[in-house]
């Protein structure tokens, strides 16, 4: 399973334009392929939510899911194939590790929520104030296992979102989306592999196919194709806070490196000089920074923050209209799931219809023809 947050050194703002326009970035690729567990464990219990809000249902874990497919649809811009795989059973080699880390984690879980609870008696018993439970449905990770509810909703609301693309954005409209669920056996990366191998071997292939993969890892160096690309992100502004695990996808559409280097730049002179002492740049065994010019830079940063959170309400609220404009339709198919069934997986097709299969095998049969 990969360890994904954000890409790219410098994305440019494209919130307003088309996916179905060319590729800002200067590549192109016709297929993109996604680990799902990659995207769905930030979007469930993120580290440092910027928003200041975290999420307490399966309804606001599923948008944030949905915000972060598409960003990476609009920075990738897959032409033919979008590829969704959501990890499965786990081979008999690795279940054990899965279930001795899932024990530990509800063992954890227990210890906390005893440890909450005596506080509260605790407070009580002082007369301070003490501020009520608040439900949440997303509190144990755990629920993130194939066969659970969570998983079985997921997987509809995924379809759900599949279809309004497909019929909504024209970046969708001419390529085909394949979704291999927690139903499927195997992790994702394995099924994208074991996909993207099979293609291979069909007379129809085309050699120059371009893949774009994304929360594999480096297993796609071990593919040694000329064409398969992975998405990275390890951003400056990442490790300059000192964060390798900083959320994804937010930073760069609030343009906070360009901010960052725009205000290091203006300042430059008020500030002294550079943030690093130059004497003793040289010195392999450790780096030293001047903490009183470090000081007067975050706090001519801070002078932004006023404009920094509006501009994130701003963009929050700009993704929720659109999510929302047929939320009343994706809500009744996550509640009633009268669409799903027993299949594992499900192909949605350019003019919007949906085939489902029990197998991989049968997709990447069906996608050569």
């Amino acid at each position: 399973m990969g360890y994904p947050k954000v890409v790219v050194k410098a994305i440019v703002d494209q919130r307003d334009e088309s996916t179905s326009s060319p590729n800002p970035n200067g590549m192109e690729f016709d297929n993109l392929y996604l680990d799902m567990n990659g995207i769905i464990h930030p979007c469930f219990h993120p580290e440092s939510d910027e928003d200041g809000v975290q999420p307490t249902s399966f309804e606001e874990v599923f948008i944030n899911i949905f915000e972060y497919i598409d960003t990476l649809v609009n920075i990738v811009r897959p032409r033919k194939l979008l590829y969704m795989a959501i990890d499965g059973v786990a081979p008999r080699a690795k279940m054990n590790q899965q279930r001795a880390r899932r024990f530990k984690s509800a063992k954890d879980k227990e210890l906390a929520d005893a440890e909450e609870e005596k506080l509260r008696r605790q407070f009580e018993l002082q007369g301070k104030q003490v501020l009520p439970k608040k439900e949440n449905e997303v509190s144990d990770s755990n629920i993130i296992t194939p066969g659970t509810d969570f998983m079985y909703k997921l997987s509809n609301a995924l379809r759900s979102y599949i279809s309004l693309r497909l019929s909504n954005d024209s970046g969708w409209r001419d390529i085909k989306v394949i979704l291999s669920d927690a139903n499927v056996p195997g992790e994702g990366e394995h099924k994208i592999m074991s996909f993207i191998r099979q293609q291979r071997n069909f007379p129809s292939h085309d050699p120059n196919t371009r893949h774009c993969l994304y929360g594999l890892d480096v297993l796609y160096q071990e593919q040694q194709h000329a064409n398969c690309q992975s998405v990275r992100e390890m951003t400056p502004s990442s490790v300059k806070s000192g964060n390798r695990k900083a959320s994804i996808v937010k930073k760069p559409y609030q343009n906070a490196i360009d901010l960052l280097m725009t205000i290091y730049k203006k300042e430059f002179k008020n500030l002294g000089g550079y943030m690093v002492d130059m004497l003793r740049v040289n010195d392999k065994k450790s780096g030293y920074i001047k903490l009183s010019r470090v000081e007067k830079f975050i706090l001519l940063v801070g002078a932004y923050e006023d404009k920094i959170f509006k501009k994130r309400s701003e963009l929050r609220e700009r993704k929720l209209r659109r999510l929302c404009l047929n939320k009343d339709s994706l809500e009744e198919e996550i509640d009633a799931g009268s669409s799903a069934t027993d299949s594992s997986s499900t192909c949605a097709l350019p003019n919007g219809e949906e085939f489902e299969a029990p197998s991989l095998g049968m997709f990447e049969n069906m996608h050569s023809q």
